[in-house]
């Protein structure tokens, strides 16, 4: 292992990253603005599933991040893969990257999947009519079909829905809550890249440290 006493903080590293407790506290704000600012790289991260002995990776929208209990919501159709993996799998993994700031982070957690119940319902009365239409797909995500076609009914397939139309899609609809456990940051740089890495316990910074990356 290297001592401290044998290095020095490059001269390319932003102040910002010059200790973990900045690290972390740009990570949260990062994925705070992932979810009200669609144009944030963090808005679309990666999702990774557990399919019996294959990794599944697919792309999703930050749709919550609540800092006090480290948890990430993201929405999803009840019908799809990625639920029944979870149900027996709960290991999640997201990734986002930002390009811009050259920064990676994987958030690793716990995902519970809610489906009819107080925060599904919370979640759906929120949701636009835009965002709803997709839960009125009349085919199961992932089944055969003879030609590509968006299996959206007749009626919708060229419009929006109205609110009081798209609330038939409410019985595909649920939520997935990711309670974030592990968090390892990438800083990407021409030279030389920084890695740390953080440990939550109940929603609270427990524990961090520098990595070679």
């Amino acid at each position: 292992m290297i001592s401290k006493s044998e290095y020095e903080i490059p001269q390319y590293i932003p102040e910002i990253y010059s200790n973990t407790s900045q690290v972390f506290d740009s990570i949260i704000k990062a994925l705070a603005e992932g979810v009200t600012n669609r144009r944030h790289p963090f808005h679309t991260p990666v999702i990774s599933t557990i399919n019996g002995d294959k990794p599944e990776l697919r792309t999703v929208v930050l749709r919550d991040f609540n800092k006090d209990l480290m948890e990430i919501l993201i929405h999803s159709d009840y019908r799809t893969g990625k639920v029944s993996q979870l149900k027996l799998n709960p290991n999640t993994s997201f990734l986002f990257y930002d390009s811009n700031s050259a920064v990676q982070v994987r958030a690793r957690g716990i995902s519970f999947v809610h489906y009819t119940d107080d925060t599904a319902f919370e979640r759906w009365q929120i949701s636009k009519p835009a965002s709803r239409r997709c839960y009125l797909t009349t085919v199961d995500p992932g089944e055969e079909i003879p030609v590509p076609d968006s299996t959206l009914p007749a009626d919708y397939k060229n419009i929006t829905p109205s609110l009081t139309e798209s609330e038939s899609g409410y019985k595909n609809f649920c939520v997935i809550r990711t309670v974030i456990n592990e968090i390892d940051w990438l800083y990407l740089h021409k030279s030389g890249n920084i890695r740390a890495a953080f440990k939550i316990k109940e929603g609270k910074l427990h524990h961090s440290s520098w990595l070679a990356p």
